[in-house]
This record gives structure tokens, C-alpha cells and sequence, in this order.
């Protein structure tokens, strides 16, 4: 077990983001492939904890994901615009699709 370290802790949740861990020499996940994934039987849990601000209550979200369901040389697409107004657009028909990204394995680019 091991906890990846994220490029940051401190997340609105406002609007749509994407919580990322740098792939470094450091991280656990560092050259590994799907099938190195797979073989090892990785499976990895998400844990979205806050305060409502308006309740002052505790929420928690969940997500567990397994090595197939990891997609290798994809990013998410950027689903928030600013229109001519300057008023943030979210458009909530993309917020589940990605983009190819061209690394395949878990490196860093150089």
C-alpha cells in the first residue's frame, strides 16, 4: 500500500478538476506499463473528503479503480471555457472524455 503524493492537497471543488500525481523517479508507478499493472494487481483507491461550508458537515466520496481500468496515453480534455461575457462555461457533456496524450508507459518527459 502506498500513498501517492498528489500536486496538490488543496482542491475547490467548485468547478470540475483533475487530480494529479506526478510521475517522478520517486513514485511507485514510475516506467511501469498496463501489463505491469495488471500482473501486480494494482488497484487504485480515490478518497475525496470535505466541509460543506454551508453545514460545517463532513462528505466523503469514493472510487476505487483496477489495473483495466486505468487508461495508458490519455488525458482528460479541458471541459470548462470562459465565454465573451468572461463567465465560466462548464460543459458537462465532456467531462468524461479524454484525449490522447502519447506516453505509454508511467514516465516523465524529459
Amino acid at each position: 500500500v502506498a500513498q501517492l503524493e498528489l500536486e496538490t492537497r488543496e482542491i475547490f471543488l467548485l468547478l470540475p478538476c483533475t487530480v494529479v500525481h506526478p510521475i517522478t523517479p520517486r513514485s511507485p508507478l514510475y516506467g511501469k506499463t498496463d501489463e505491469d499493472l495488471a500482473r501486480m494487481h494494482v488497484e487504485f483507491v480515490c478518497l475525496i473528503e470535505g466541509t460543506t461550508p454551508s453545514t460545517g458537515m463532513l462528505v466523503q466520496a469514493r472510487k476505487s479503480y483496477v489495473a483495466g481500468e486505468v487508461m495508458f496515453e490519455r488525458r482528460f480534455v479541458h471541459c470548462i471555457t470562459l465565454d465573451q461575457e468572461g463567465d465560466y462555461q462548464v460543459h458537462l457533456d465532456m467531462i468524461n472524455e479524454t484525449e490522447r496524450d502519447g506516453m505509454g508507459v508511467f514516465d516523465v518527459q524529459e
